[in-house]
C-alpha cells in the first residue's frame, strides 16, 4: 500500500512537473503579447510616417480590387507587401472599406482628405500591432526552446522593450512585418535542424517564411540561411548515421520547407492566380530596377548621397539603433561568458545577422530600418551573455530569486530607455553611440515624426482652410491639415512646366535639410527671419514652419494641388 502510494505521489509529481513546464512558457507568452500590444497601442495615432501613406492607399486599392473580383489589380507594389495589405485590410474591415471603393480614391489627395481616413488608417495600424505583438510573443517562446529559460527571458525583455523595434513594428509598412516574420521563421527552423526535429517547427518556419516572402524581397535570405544550417547538420551527422541517412534526415525537410513556403505565398497572393509567370517576372524586375538601386536622396557621414552610401553604412547605422544592453550582452558572449550548450546556437544567430548584413550591403539602396530583422535577432542573442552574467553575479549555477531580480533590473533599464524617447520610439538612438545628436551627423534621420506638431500649428492659424502649405511629406501633413498641401519637389527642381501655387507656408523637414533639398522660397524665408514654428522630437528640432512673403495677389480661384505618384521605392 505504501509502495503504491509512493508510486502515485511520484506519478503526481511527474505530472505536476510536466504541467508546470508546459504552463510556464504559455503564461509568459500571454504576458509578452499583452505587454507588447499595450506598448504598441499607446500613442499609436499621434504621428505617422510618409511611406505609410503609400501603403494605406495600396491597402485600400487591394481591397477594392478584391471587392470587384479584379484579381490582377491586387498587385499593387513589387515588394510585394501582400501580407501588409491583407493585415491592414482586416483591420479596416468591410464597412470602412466600402467608403473607399470608388475609383477616385486611387488619388492620394482624394483618399487622404476624405472623412474618416485617419480612423481607417488607425484601424489598419492596430491590426499590424496585434500581429507583430503575437509574433514577438512567439519569438520569445521559440527562444525559450532554443536557448533555455533564463536567456530567453533576458533576451525577450530586450526584444519586447527595444525602443526602435517597438517604434517600427506598429507601422503600416513592410519592414514592420518583415522583421518579426523572419525572426520567427529562422528560430523555428533552427530548433528543427539543431534541437528538436518535430514537424511542427518545420511547418511554423515554412508558414512564417512564406508570409515573409509575401512581405518583402530580402526574406529570400531565409532559404539561403537554412541551406547552410542543413548542410552543416548533414556533415555533422554523416559520420554517425551514414551519409544517406543523414541526407534523408536533413535535405528532405529543406525540400519540404520550400514548397510549404511557396504554397502560403501562392495561396495569399491573388494576382498570382491569374498570371503567375507574368507576375513573377514583374516582381523580379522590381527587385533589379528599384530594390537594388540607390534611393533618390540619402545622407551619410555628414554629406548628402545620391548613389550607394557604401559598404560601411550599416556598420555605422546599426550601432546607433541598438540598446547599450545589447552591446553588453554580445560583449559578454564574445568573452566566452555564455554557457557552452548555447555557444553553437548563438553562433548561428550571429551568422544570421552577419550574412543578412552582407546581403543588405550588396544593394545600393540602404536605410537603417532595413536591418531590423538583424536587430531583433541580436536582442535575443544578447540574452545569453546577459543571463550568464546574472548567474555569475548571484554566485549560483542555477537561477534563483536574486537572478530574477537582476533580470528585472535590466528590464527596467530598457524601460527607462524607452520612456526617454516616448512618444517617439522610432526616433531612438543609442546614447552610448552619441544619441540623436550624433546620429544626425552620420545618417539620415526622421521619417515623418514631429510633422503632426506642424500640422496642429497650421490648423490654429486664422483662415487655415484657405492656406497653401508646401511640404516634402504630403502623406503625413495632408490628412492632418485642413488647408491645401503641395509637394515640395517641384519647387526644389523648378521644372514643373506649369504655374505653381504661391505658398503661404513651407514646412521644412530635418532630412530635407540634411540632404539640402531646400527650395528658393525656403532660402528666402530663412534670409528674412526665424521660422514661425519649430517641432521638437526627443529634444531636437525636426520640422520648421516658414512664412512665405507674398509677392503677388492670391488668384481668385484656388489652383489645384499637385498630387504625388504612387512611388514603389519605400
Amino acid at each position: 500500500m505504501a509502495v503504491a502510494e509512493a508510486g502515485m505521489i511520484r506519478a503526481d509529481h511527474t505530472h505536476d512537473g510536466r504541467v508546470v513546464r508546459i504552463a510556464a512558457p504559455a503564461v509568459v507568452a500571454v504576458l509578452v503579447f499583452a505587454l507588447s500590444l499595450g506598448i504598441r497601442l499607446a500613442g499609436l495615432d499621434l504621428y505617422s510616417t510618409t511611406d505609410e501613406g503609400y501603403w494605406m492607399q495600396r491597402t485600400v486599392r487591394f481591397g477594392a480590387a478584391l471587392a470587384r473580383g479584379d484579381l490582377a489589380s491586387t498587385y499593387r507594389a513589387g515588394h510585394p507587401g501582400v501580407s501588409v495589405m491583407w493585415t491592414g485590410l482586416l483591420g479596416i474591415g468591410p464597412e470602412r472599406l466600402a467608403v473607399y471603393l470608388p475609383e477616385r480614391f486611387v488619388q492620394h489627395d482624394a483618399l487622404e482628405r476624405s472623412p474618416g481616413y485617419l480612423e481607417a488608417f488607425s484601424a489598419a495600424r492596430r491590426a499590424i500591432a496585434v500581429l507583430t505583438s503575437a509574433l514577438v510573443a512567439l519569438a520569445v517562446l521559440l527562444a525559450w526552446r532554443l536557448l533555455g529559460t533564463g536567456p530567453a527571458l533576458a533576451g525577450g525583455a530586450f526584444l519586447v522593450l527595444d525602443p526602435y523595434v517597438v517604434g517600427m513594428t506598429r507601422l503600416l509598412h513592410v519592414d514592420a512585418l518583415l522583421a518579426p516574420l523572419m525572426t520567427v521563421s529562422a528560430l523555428a527552423g533552427l530548433i528543427y535542424w539543431t534541437r528538436s526535429p518535430h514537424w511542427g517547427y518545420l511547418l511554423l518556419s515554412a508558414v512564417t517564411g512564406g508570409l515573409a516572402l509575401l512581405t518583402k524581397a530580402p526574406s529570400g535570405f531565409l532559404p539561403i540561411f537554412f541551406g547552410l544550417v542543413c548542410i552543416t547538420a548533414l556533415v555533422r551527422d554523416a559520420p554517425r548515421t551514414g551519409a544517406r541517412r543523414s541526407a534523408l534526415r536533413h535535405l528532405i525537410p529543406l525540400l519540404v520547407w520550400g514548397p510549404g513556403a511557396a504554397a502560403v505565398y501562392g495561396l495569399l497572393f491573388p494576382a498570382l492566380w491569374t498570371d503567375p509567370l507574368g507576375r513573377i517576372v514583374s516582381l523580379a524586375r522590381f527587385v533589379v530596377l528599384v530594390g537594388l538601386q540607390p534611393h533618390d536622396g540619402n545622407f551619410f557621414l555628414g554629406q548628402p548621397v545620391v548613389e550607394d552610401p557604401g559598404p560601411f553604412y550599416y556598420l555605422v547605422a546599426v550601432p546607433l539603433r541598438l540598446s547599450p544592453l545589447i552591446a553588453l550582452g554580445m560583449g559578454l558572449f564574445a568573452l566566452r561568458a555564455a554557457p557552452d550548450e548555447n555557444r553553437a546556437t548563438v553562433r548561428w544567430l550571429l551568422l544570421y545577422v552577419a550574412l543578412f548584413g552582407v546581403l543588405m550591403t550588396l544593394a545600393s539602396k540602404k536605410f537603417d530600418r532595413y536591418m531590423l530583422p538583424a536587430q531583433m535577432m541580436l536582442d535575443l542573442a544578447a540574452g545569453v551573455g546577459i543571463w550568464r552574467l546574472v548567474l555569475l553575479l548571484t554566485g549560483r549555477p542555477t537561477p534563483g530569486v536574486r537572478a530574477s531580480v537582476l533580470v528585472a533590473l535590466l528590464a527596467i533599464v530598457q524601460v527607462v530607455l524607452l520612456a526617454r524617447v516616448w512618444p517617439y520610439p522610432i526616433a531612438y538612438y543609442n546614447p552610448l553611440a552619441g544619441g540623436p545628436e550624433r546620429a544626425r551627423q552620420l545618417i539620415m534621420v526622421g521619417w515623418g515624426e514631429g510633422l503632426e506638431q506642424a500640422a496642429a500649428f497650421l490648423n490654429g492659424l486664422p483662415n487655415a482652410e484657405s492656406l497653401y502649405v508646401v511640404t516634402s511629406y504630403n502623406h503625413v501633413v495632408r490628412p492632418r491639415f485642413v488647408g491645401t498641401t503641395i509637394p515640395m519637389a517641384p519647387y526644389v527642381r523648378g521644372d514643373m512646366g506649369q504655374r505653381l501655387p504661391v505658398p503661404d507656408y513651407i514646412v521644412l523637414y530635418v532630412n530635407a535639410r540634411q540632404r539640402r533639398q531646400i527650395s528658393p522660397e525656403v532660402a528666402q524665408a530663412e534670409a528674412l527671419g526665424q521660422p514661425v514654428f519649430v517641432a521638437q522630437v526627443n529634444g531636437l528640432p525636426y520640422a520648421w514652419v516658414y512664412a512665405i512673403p507674398r509677392t503677388e495677389p492670391r488668384p481668385a480661384e484656388p489652383l489645384p494641388a499637385v498630387d504625388e505618384p504612387d512611388l514603389t521605392e519605400n
